[in-house]
């Protein structure tokens, strides 16, 4: 009777720990919502609520102006850069979602980048999400580094219809990336554009790390090396990084 006591124990505390295990592995890498941050100087600071540590940095921040009462980073041409630092680590995703809700304060009538990734300058190392002119939300790759022979060129683009993005309003864009296969755009919970096959994920980014990178734009990026390029006019209220794949309600 002692032994199967034991035993009875040793199976609930085993269970136990998988639980913990699963519920940890389904916590997103990096995420924020903008609340509680520590203001220093020009800069609002947030710590990543994920699994990896990460700083949110916000020139300009509304503590109660994002969706449902959480706080908001505030982006627009003559704001400054907004990002988030990884501290020099990469995000290596195999399978990722990349969740954002924003709400666009003008007519988007230039290119206007969401987020963005970069481990090294000049986009030879970029993942993107942008609004185009044409009202086109779409993903970019975009990986041109080395030298010679040992020179690494892979791009890869998906950007769906012309669509009537409502301003005033919060919206809720998730991309799904799964390298070498699928990815998708789902925005405010419907599909909305997608590639079946040879896509890209941050895996796929080479792993050269400048000094100083990776680094993420939000609401803007660095392809071109230039502060605040393809600047987005609006509010971004919540981040989302994970290594798996969401369905199209962000669960």
């Amino acid at each position: 009777m002692k032994f199967e006591t034991k035993l009875l124990s040793l199976a609930i505390a085993l269970a136990g720990c998988c639980s913990l295990i699963a519920d940890d592995n389904k916590q997103p890498l990096y995420y924020s919502n903008f609340t509680n941050g520590n203001s220093s100087g020009k800069f609002t600071q947030f710590e990543s609520q994920g699994k990896n540590k990460a700083s949110f940095v916000a020139v300009k921040w509304e503590k109660a102006g994002g969706e449902n009462g959480a706080g908001a980073i505030v982006c627009g041409p003559d704001i400054g850069r907004s990002l988030i630092s990884f501290g020099g680590e990469k995000i290596a995703a195999v399978s990722a979602s990349v969740i954002i809700t924003f709400k666009p304060t003008a007519p988007v009538k230039t290119r206007a980048t969401l987020f963005s990734y970069s481990e090294c300058g000049w986009g030879q190392s970029y993942f993107g999400i942008y609004i185009s002119p044409k009202q086109r939300i779409g993903v970019m790759f975009n990986v041109n580094i080395g030298e010679n022979d040992k020179k690494i060129i892979r791009k890869f683009k998906l950007e769906g219809e012309s669509l009537d993005l409502a301003t005033n309003q919060f919206h809720k864009l998730q991309v799904n990336m799964q390298s070498g296969g699928t990815v998708q755009i789902f925005l405010d919970g419907k599909f909305y554009a997608g590639k079946e096959k040879d896509g890209m994920s941050f895996s796929d980014l080479p792993g050269i790390i400048g000094t100083g990178y990776p680094i993420a734009p939000l609401g803007s990026t660095y392809f071109n090396n230039v502060n605040n390029e393809e600047p987005f006019t609006g509010l971004i209220s919540e981040i989302k990084i994970t290594d798996y794949i969401l369905n199209e309600s962000g669960k």
